[in-house]
């Protein structure tokens, strides 16, 4: 009976997770998709922006999306994490430890992500845009080109293979991952992100000053001039 209990419980929050997965992955690949148009240009990548944004920044979506999507993935992978090490079934293939180990990543990153680009616009009405990546870049390029490379690709991994993961579970006869596949999608996602990336710092083509752009004088301003 307690078998059954488990197996049961396991199966509940397996639905939560691969349902929520997918609704947010979908959220995941329009953003990366915004990303990838920096080797365009800013106007590319600012339009793009401009239109997903007026679906998942209005109201009740980003209220959704961030306070019941994303805490229900990330309570349900908890739960079945905690089901499976009490019952002793903790083995995971290389692939299952990508995703987790991108899962975590994105888990510790994700709402502080999410307040450095939404506060400046709830409080002050001003939106990073393309040029707010690019500020960052330039400002302290050691840390942010590595900081958007991982997130952006612990994104694209963990949506990838997640969602296929999360059809299969839900009736979609689908292949997941496996090793050598899994490999090229980190290869290729990789490869796209630096030069998406690389369209920020001015690589591609000229991006202007970052430092003089709105968001970056409201962020040096409330840092304070020691950062200037």
């Amino acid at each position: 009976m307690e078998a059954q209990h488990v197996v049961q419980s396991d199966l509940f929050w397996q639905r939560i997770q691969a349902v929520t997965g997918l609704i947010f992955a979908l959220f995941v690949f329009v953003h990366l998709a915004n990303t990838t148009l920096a080797v365009v240009g800013s106007s590319a990548y600012n339009n793009f922006q401009e239109i997903a944004r007026a679906v998942y920044q209005a109201p009740v979506v980003e209220i959704l999306l961030l306070g019941v999507i994303l805490p229900s993935h990330i309570l349900a992978g908890i739960r079945r994490a905690r089901i499976r090490r009490a019952n002793g079934a903790m083995s995971l293939s290389v692939t299952q430890r990508w995703h987790r180990w991108a899962g975590w990543f994105l888990v510790f990153v994700m709402y502080v992500h999410v307040a450095a680009v939404r506060l400046p616009s709830l409080l002050y009405d001003v939106w990073p845009r393309f040029a707010g990546v690019a500020f960052a870049i330039e400002w302290v390029p050691a840390y942010f080109y590595p900081y958007y490379f991982l997130l952006a690709l612990a994104g694209f991994y963990h949506a990838t293979n997640g969602s296929l993961l999360a059809l299969g579970r839900i009736g979609v006869k689908i292949c997941p991952l496996r090793l050598p596949a899994a490999r090229w999608v980190l290869i290729g996602g990789g490869a796209t992100i630096i030069v998406s990336l690389l369209g920020f710092g001015s690589v591609w083509f000229d991006v202007g000053d970052p430092m003089n752009s709105q968001y970056a004088r409201l962020y040096l301003e409330l840092m304070g001039p020691s950062v200037e």
